[in-house]
């Protein structure tokens, strides 16, 4: 199945599928990391303007987002980069969000968004890029055997919740290739 699974360039109109990517992922994937009410507040419908705001280009940093369509025509997954949202020195790209539904995950098909990606990025003439994770997502070891290093540890406030967060850098982003 992850060969059939297209990756192209969102469009505006990929804005629902994306919402309802990134809600479903993040019911199955924060329940034991964030509180719950975090996880009941994130809808389909607000996530859909945010998304259709961000393709539109009507935020301060508008970032590319690939989206992965399974052979049915459906998005089972996403990537987002740009720009740093903060200061991270050393580091000129950010990989700001990348989610896959369930049935989608361990199948190779988050390597592939990253790697789509990272092609992108340095298409553009970024050289590096970090990534922000609460420690205790799974995705942490999925970044560091992407060759991720990790840059630092702190927190990131959520919802007036702190929760640990790790990130992580590729100094040189061709070695995701």
């Amino acid at each position: 199945m992850p060969d059939s699974i297209s990756i192209c360039l969102a469009e505006p109109a990929d804005a629902p599928g994306i919402a309802a990517v990134h809600v479903a992922s993040w019911r199955t994937t924060y329940p034991e990391i964030v509180a719950a009410e975090s996880i009941d507040r994130r809808s389909a419908e607000v996530r859909t303007l945010q998304w259709q705001r961000a393709l539109a280009g009507e935020i301060r940093i508008v970032p590319t987002v690939f989206v992965a369509h399974h052979p049915s025509g459906e998005i089972v997954g996403f990537i987002s980069g740009s720009a740093p949202r903060d200061d991270t020195p050393g580091f000129d790209a950010e990989l700001s969000a990348i989610y896959l539904v369930k049935d989608a995950q361990g199948i190779g098909l988050g390597r592939r968004l990253v790697r789509r990606l990272a092609d992108s990025l340095i298409e553009r003439g970024y050289r590096s890029m970090m990534v922000r994770v609460l420690a205790a997502n799974s995705a942490c070891r999925f970044y560091e055997a992407l060759g991720g290093r990790l840059l630092s540890e702190g927190v990131h406030m959520m919802d007036e919740q702190t929760y640990p967060e790790r990130c992580y850098g590729w100094g040189d982003i061709t070695r995701i290739r």
